[in-house]
């Protein structure tokens, strides 16, 4: 009898570990982001400073590709470019996954591009002036800018900003 009371009792354990796992408080379910609500998010950040660009451009990439912060933290001027001109960028990960990802855009993620292109214009041509502050081969400076990293501070492009910006 001992054993079937401690069979009894481990049922009865079990029994109560499921019951609590089912009563347990679960998180609400979230909304998607509508265009309509990115689109008020970054109207909201106004302005024309490099800052507000920065921001203005670092949201909107995250929304239309859903990288990671430090996928996006990590990303460069000819990623970019890339997701600009073919649609698609290579993403190095820095989680789970493969080591190579592809960011690939919809049709409603281009026009949304397409929307922020005077942002990206004005991170460029920070970059390309702190650059050719330090080199004057115009075919260097377009290397270093397309190997410069698309968010970082104004003064040195070639080191990606802090995490902190992005909390």
């Amino acid at each position: 009898t001992t054993e079937n009371e401690k069979q009894l009792q481990i049922q009865k354990i079990k029994q109560l570990q499921r019951e609590k796992r089912a009563n347990r408080i679960r998180r609400p379910t979230t909304q998607p982001f509508t265009r309509e609500m990115v689109q008020d998010l970054i109207n909201e950040i106004k302005g024309i400073s490099y800052n507000k660009a920065r921001i203005r451009c670092a949201f909107t990439i995250l929304t239309i590709t859903g990288i990671r912060y430090e996928e996006l933290r990590l990303l460069k001027v000819k990623q970019v470019i890339s997701l600009i001109a073919n649609s698609y960028a290579p993403i190095t990960r820095k989680k789970r996954g493969p080591s190579n990802l592809r960011a690939y855009l919809r049709q409603s993620g281009i026009q949304f591009l397409a929307e922020r292109k005077k942002d990206f214009h004005i991170l460029i041509t920070k970059k390309t002036e702190a650059i050719t502050e330090t080199s004057s081969n115009q075919e260097e400076i377009e290397q270093k800018v397309q190997e410069s990293f698309l968010f970082s501070a104004e003064k040195t492009p070639e080191t990606p900003i802090s995490r902190s910006f992005f909390n």
